[in-house]
């Protein structure tokens, strides 16, 4: 709604008072008897939030959210201070994740139960979610998964879903100048570590776009994309990326214009379980996969033992985080000019066959967007990737 900027104050002297001042912003917002007018609405909602109104400073928060994290906590502080339950929900939220802002998962567990006791559905909720969390950080991936399972009543195929359960490594992503990362470091965006005289890699006398490296065996694993075409990854556009692999020994920051921010990643590891609509997760059978859906819902957002990172996720191995469909059986599928509808044993066997190599998400600190802010997924088979052969590497982009 708000467009920057601050207004100058309405000359209404009857704004002075916050729920008048609070109504007027509802008025000039909504165009409700008056000339809608966003500007002079703002103007009344921060009026109505100084003289202390607490659904103006949620209000005033939630508008905030965009532009400035810390000044939305500020005005949901504000009004959790008051006993506001939204306000105690929005300044939870921020504050258990921690996203944009220091965290402090104490006091944002302790303002989501104080919106909860007050019977906010949303609170209630997410409380549970975070106290579940919390415990969860305490426990092992094996104990957690087994609680999952039991939770959901699959105990009977435990040991196959155990058997479909890999480690991934989980990558955050944090604005860092080039020149102060180590060559040979992992990291998203700005200039790529490369031999000296390499040549890049182009697509129809195009450079490709250097999204990502990996320190890799010694060395760093290169990512390049057309980040102006975006190929989904269909037959045909294996030009559209490049995954070459670089001996730590050899490699220089190589110079020209950075197309994303450089970031530097830290990683951890993570338990992941391949997602519902996946073919591995289909080989559990009906009886069992009828229900797998909600307990990889579960073990997602509640068991995982690894700090929490809210929004992007990236990760190298382990199962991807897919918006869409099954990827491997696109792939597949795809490459054999098969209808996805029609299934074929053969087809489905070797679809089970991929492996995630890398997953980089849309990035906001790095200036990066797949898609409708979607994420990009490189699959390998098992053989290839024990073998390096990189030019076996397929691609996906999935976006909502």
């Amino acid at each position: 709604m708000y467009a920057g900027g601050v207004p100058e104050e309405p000359d209404d002297g009857a704004i002075a008072d916050g729920p008048a001042a609070f109504a007027l912003y509802w008025a000039y917002a909504t165009g409700k008897g008056v000339k809608r007018d966003t500007d002079r609405a703002m103007a009344c909602l921060r009026v109505a939030a100084s003289a202390g109104h607490a659904p103006a400073q949620t209000a005033l928060a939630e508008e905030s959210y965009g532009r400035s994290k810390n000044e939305a906590l500020h005005w949901f502080l504000a009004a959790a201070a008051q006993g506001h339950a939204e306000g105690q929900l929005g300044a939870g939220r921020m504050l258990f994740s921690g996203r944009f802002i220091a965290r402090d998962e104490h006091r944002g567990l302790q303002l989501l139960a104080e919106a909860a006791a007050q019977g906010n559905a949303d609170a209630v909720r997410e409380h549970a979610t975070a106290t579940r969390q919390v415990e969860a950080a305490g426990r092992s991936d094996d104990e957690n998964l087994t609680r999952a399972i039991a939770e959901h009543g699959l105990e009977a195929a435990a040991g196959a879903i155990r058997a479909l359960a890999l480690p991934s490594t989980r990558l955050a992503a944090t604005p860092w100048s080039d020149e102060t990362l180590p060559v040979g470091a992992s990291k998203l965006g700005g200039a790529p570590d490369l031999p000296a005289g390499h040549t890049w890699p182009q697509r129809q006398d195009r450079p490709l776009a250097f999204v990502a490296q990996i320190a890799r065996d010694g060395g760093v694993l290169s990512f390049f994309y057309d980040d102006s075409d975006q190929p989904w990854g269909g037959p045909g556009e294996e030009d559209g990326w490049r995954i070459e692999h670089h001996a730590g020994a050899d490699l220089v920051r190589h110079p020209g214009a950075a197309t994303f921010v450089s970031c530097k990643l830290d990683s951890f590891t993570e338990l992941t379980l391949p997602p519902p609509r996946s073919a591995l997760a289909r080989s559990l059978g009906d009886a069992v996969h009828g229900t797998y859906g909600a307990l990889y819902d579960t073990f997602t957002r509640d068991y995982r033992r690894s700090p929490r990172i809210d929004g992007q996720v990236h990760r190298s191995g382990g199962h991807p985080d897919a918006i869409q469909g099954d990827m491997t059986r696109r792939i597949e599928y795809g490459w054999a000019g098969k209808d996805l509808d029609v299934v074929d044993p053969e087809l489905e066997a070797a679809a089970r066959g991929w492996r995630l190599l890398l997953q980089i998400d849309s990035e906001d600190r790095a200036n990066m967007c797949w898609g409708d802010a979607g994420r990009l997924y490189l699959w390998i088979r098992e053989d290839d990737l024990r073998a390096n052969r990189w030019d076996t590497v397929r691609l996906q982009l999935q976006c909502t």
